[in-house]
């Protein structure tokens, strides 16, 4: 709760409403309600981008029947041009580790492709493994092939229309728009950039 109050402040909140209501209904709600917080002097500050200047390995053995390996690596920010090519990409891989781990070799149940939550800079590889040595020569491999390898037009174009229509069934309500344009906002971009993002996508 102290927590809480300590942050009860208006420059730590952003607002955002969509729906059907006239403008100036909204700001006599919010005079009524938010305008009697402190102002406060809250500073915002962006994520510290993720670099890595040379490999590094962390084990920690546990007793355990299987092992739990995640790979992490840098990724463009988020909202950048870069940014819209590594969904792509992080989806394809997805797919392919997948098909090749769990569906040709059985060497796991659950392989996937990951993101670095909101706006940290970074994507990475996870698996739990019985054997380890086998299963991350597979992903690595993949890894290679997708940095090497042109991927195939349909490949590409079915995973943009696969975006789109999970964009589409992901802002259908209000909660969800006010939810991107917010994360938008947050971001430095401005809440503008996410009515860009199927263009984006799109180049």
């Amino acid at each position: 709760q102290l927590y809480m109050e300590s942050r009860d402040s208006a420059s730590q909140m952003l607002l955002v409403v969509c729906g059907n209501i006239a403008r100036n209904d909204l700001e006599q709600m919010v005079k009524a309600s938010f305008a009697k917080l402190p102002a406060g002097s809250y500073k915002t500050s962006e994520p510290v981008p993720v670099h890595h200047n040379t490999p590094l390995v962390v084990v920690t053995r546990r007793d355990l029947p299987t092992n739990y390996i995640t790979g992490l690596f840098p990724a463009p920010p988020f909202a950048s041009a870069e940014s819209y090519a590594m969904a792509m990409a992080r989806s394809i891989l997805g797919d392919r580790l997948f098909e090749e781990v769990r569906t040709k070799r059985s060497l796991s149940y659950a392989p996937a492709a990951v993101a670095g939550s909101m706006f940290s800079s970074y994507a990475g590889i996870y698996v739990t493994a019985v054997k380890p040595e086998t299963t991350i020569t597979v992903m690595v491999n993949e890894l290679k092939k997708l940095q090497q390898e042109t991927v195939p037009a349909k490949t590409l174009n079915d995973k943009k229309n696969m975006f789109f229509t999970g964009y589409y069934l992901g802002v259908e309500t209000n909660a969800s728009q006010a939810e991107m344009l917010a994360r938008y906002e947050l971001s430095g971009k401005g809440y503008e950039q996410a009515t860009r993002l199927m263009e984006n996508v799109r180049r």
